[in-house]
């Protein structure tokens, strides 16, 4: 069985003048891979990124993060942030997660 380092589970994001950025979003990224996101402006890679770090939060649908849903909450997302950070700081490259 895989391990997974983050999820989206139909992970959906409007903009408040009701642009539809991201719908139904179901992503799996295994423990380790290295992936890009390619698509054209506008297609909704730098607003997912911005759901993965929680500078926005999505209408609908999961965000995990090693297993855990991600919470919304102030303290959970410094929690995260915090995660993150020293995950990147390990790497003698710059990965995301």
């Amino acid at each position: 069985m895989s391990e997974y380092i983050i999820e989206t589970k139909d992970l959906s994001f409007n903009y408040p003048d009701g642009t539809k950025a991201l719908k139904n979003v179901n992503i799996k990224i295994e423990k380790g891979k290295k992936i890009s996101f390619i698509g054209v402006n506008g297609s909704g890679k730098s607003t997912l990124f911005l759901n993965f770090n929680g500078v926005l939060k999505p209408n609908s649908g999961d965000l995990v993060y090693k297993g855990d849903v991600v919470k919304y909450n102030s303290k959970s997302l410094l929690q995260l942030r915090k995660k993150c950070r020293n995950s990147i700081s390990r790497s003698r490259k710059p990965t995301f997660f």
